[in-house]
């Protein structure tokens, strides 16, 4: 008896032993419904360094609205460190949820990458902040010259980047070929604008390194608004694409180089975007073109055996809503 008490301790023993020990954290799931809500916040984030950080070329004044979100995007990259390290990823096809191997991925692809772009964001921000407390002539004069290196700033819009991994995340979503062609040519005209937008301040950015001559003082923009100055400059990159007249020229030859550049890139984005959204456009033609035949036919058949027209708008209903459903499994297989 004592001996088969005995066991019976060892036993409950070995059956507890594993229940304690065996309690691991996995990594979030990539393709997840955390995650994809995740997604979304980070394409607005990059939204707003593309969009917000380039216009403080322009020097705009103190805004408040525009500090909020500064600091709101600067909390969130900082949080998306640690969501980047905790998420899953995909090797050879097999999906591997350690908590070690994901991290130790995201250090290797985008870890240091992200880390340095936090930090210099909160550089910027502690340059900001001593600027704005600086009462003595010394600071502001240091203030003054940190204002040149606020050009790194522009350093952050290479989370461009990061954009390609979240827009391929959102394709996953769309199970409707047209829903798919109109998301396509929605994202390709916001490249569009982005792209001149960037050009816009980039402009406006190659005047500042020439203060005593260049195309803003020779077209009388240096001391407008900032405004009238974002616009003229919007205005100029839209015209290096061939949509609209601009009647600024290149006054030196940094400006002149930087023409030819923009002008090489405005070739390829037109040859490339028109073809682009040629193709979708024709495509989304050819399934409207079809369905819309398909029930002419119907409707001509209805016609000629003499179909009522309460029936024949029941039976059209009915077969609109099933040639949908069959154009959704379709673009799910």
């Amino acid at each position: 008896d004592g001996k088969d008490g005995k066991d019976g301790k060892d036993a409950n023993v070995h059956v507890r032993e594993p229940f304690t020990s065996r309690v691991r954290i996995s990594a979030v799931h990539p393709a997840g419904p955390f995650k994809t809500c995740w997604n979304m916040l980070v394409a607005l984030c990059v939204l707003h360094d593309l969009v917000i950080i380039p216009v403080y070329v322009f020097d705009p004044p103190e805004n408040v609205p525009l500090k909020v979100l500064e600091w709101m995007t600067q909390l969130f990259w900082q949080a998306d460190l640690v969501v980047g390290a905790f998420t899953g990823f995909y090797r050879q096809g097999t999906l591997i949820l350690d908590l070690q191997k994901s991290a130790w991925q995201y250090l290797i692809t985008w870890g240091i990458f992200d880390l340095g772009l936090v930090i210099m964001g909160w550089l910027f921000i502690l340059l900001d902040l001593l600027e704005d407390d600086g009462s003595s002539t010394d600071l502001i004069a240091w203030s003054r010259t940190l204002r040149a290196i606020r050009f790194l700033r522009f350093v952050r819009v290479l989370r461009w980047l990061k954009l390609r991994g979240v827009t391929e995340a959102f394709k996953e979503l769309f199970h409707s070929n047209i829903a798919f062609f109109y998301y396509s040519l929605c994202s390709a005209g916001l490249r569009l604008l982005i792209l001149n937008h960037l050009l816009a301040c980039c402009w406006w950015g190659v005047a500042l390194m020439n203060p005593d001559e260049n195309w803003a003082r020779d077209s009388g923009f240096w001391d407008a608004p900032v405004l009238d100055q974002y616009l003229t400059s919007l205005n100029w990159s839209f015209a290096m694409l061939g949509v609209g007249l601009s009647s600024i020229r290149s006054t030196n030859t940094l400006e002149i180089a930087f023409f030819v550049i923009v002008a090489f890139r405005s070739l390829m984005t037109y040859a490339t975007l028109v073809s682009s959204i040629t193709s979708l456009t024709s495509q989304l033609s050819k399934i409207k073109e079809d369905e819309t035949m398909e029930f002419r036919m119907l409707r001509s058949y209805m016609a000629h055996n003499n179909i009522g027209a309460e029936l024949s708008h029941k039976i059209l209903r009915f077969l609109q809503h099933q040639y949908h459903l069959r154009q959704e499994a379709k673009s799910a297989h």
